[in-house]
């Protein structure tokens, strides 16, 4: 399984740093709707075709992760 973290606030550098897996590096983004986008378009293209299970997991305002599946549907 796959899963694309996205935190609700950037960091300092207002860069929103995306952690996919348990890969190290980290994909950036300079704001949180592209890193959404590219969780959204890269689950579901890994989903199609390789039949990995993916998952996006957001932060939302209130500190709470949410989970969503490659459609992003939740699964919570």
């Amino acid at each position: 399984m796959v899963t694309f973290k996205i935190p609700f606030a950037a960091e300092r550098d207002a860069i929103w740093r995306v952690l996919v897996g348990n890969d190290a590096a980290r994909q950036t983004f300079s704001t949180r709707l592209s890193a959404i986008r590219f969780a959204m378009q890269r689950a579901a293209s890994l989903a199609r075709t390789s039949r990995e299970e993916t998952r996006v997991v957001i932060e939302g305002a209130d500190g709470h992760w949410r989970r969503f599946d490659a459609t992003m549907t939740s699964i919570d």
